[in-house]
């Protein structure tokens, strides 16, 4: 498995001017407890044997900012996919939005995010009072951002809980995730960003399969099967967060074969899946059929 150092050194090797970036990008994925960014930038390093250096630093920029979305798209802030932002200032946005619940004064802050403006234009402004990026720029970067987000803000500076309506939807699917997770023993897993925010809650599952891909999903070694056994286990856990009405063995049985190509892991992994789904029982279907 590739270190961090040796990722450092390749920057440092191949493009110098990219190593500052590389390192403020992942302090801000320590900052938000993203901690598989090694894992992603690795798989390209290691599974990239065609191209050349230039190439391949492309390759590993272009993870950095798919990382850098993901980290925008959970929060449900979405970028605009036809922006492209300079990836130092990208890095520089992602951070401050971060940095917005620790602004001091902290009432003129406050002031901002209870304001009549839009979701998007008090975040916007609201980064901008953090840090260098004006709204001049950020407003061509993010296509959308949710109406809940001022008042997570608000809660969490206040230390009051947010007033909101969740949809009903979204409720049962997060009592499944909780239960599901509490079953499993995986509350530590990074997955767990998700049941955060409600806005992250209920997406596709290919959504989630496309968002999860980049981030490590089937970089394991499926051919043994304590590898088999977490992949079920994660595919489950997007199948179940996204509330679909298949349920996971349904959803997972229709959208594995692009996926996994290899006959015999193909089958192995649903047997194990059918398995979970068995244990899980009424829980673990969102239908409640399988």
């Amino acid at each position: 498995m590739v270190t961090d150092d040796e990722i450092y050194s390749f920057f440092e090797n191949a493009r110098p001017d990219s190593t500052p970036v590389l390192k403020r990008a992942v302090e801000v994925f320590d900052l938000y407890g993203l901690n598989t960014w090694l894992d992603v930038i690795g798989h390209t390093f290691n599974n990239s044997e065609h191209a050349d250096e230039n190439q391949l630093m492309d390759l590993m920029l272009d993870d950095l900012r798919f990382m850098l979305n993901h980290l925008l798209i959970v929060q449900g802030i979405t970028p605009n996919e036809d922006a492209h932002p300079p990836l130092d200032e990208y890095v520089q946005f992602v951070k401050d939005i971060r940095g917005i619940v620790d602004y001091d004064p902290k009432e003129t802050m406050l002031r901002l995010l209870e304001s009549d403006e839009s979701a998007e234009t008090k975040l916007l402004h609201a980064v901008e009072m953090v840090g260098p990026i004006r709204m001049s720029k950020s407003c061509e970067w993010i296509a959308d951002v949710d109406d809940g987000i001022p008042a997570a803000l608000i809660s969490v500076m206040t230390d009051t809980p947010v007033v909101e309506t969740i949809p009903e939807r979204i409720q049962e699917i997060a009592s499944k995730m909780f239960s599901f997770v509490q079953k499993f023993d995986l509350t530590q897993h990074p997955f767990g960003r998700y049941l955060t925010s409600p806005n992250a809650i209920g997406l596709g599952f290919l959504d989630y399969v496309r968002q999860e891909t980049p981030m490590g999903l089937f970089h394991k070694d499926l051919s043994v099967k304590e590898g088999l056994e977490v992949l079920a286990k994660e595919l489950v856990y997007l199948a179940i967060l996204s509330g679909e009405v298949a349920g996971p063995l349904a959803l997972i049985q229709t959208h594995i074969a692009p996926i996994v190509t290899d006959v015999k892991i193909a089958t192995a992994l649903i047997t194990e899946v059918s398995r979970l789904v068995r244990e899980l029982g009424v829980m673990g279907a969102n239908n409640a059929s399988e």
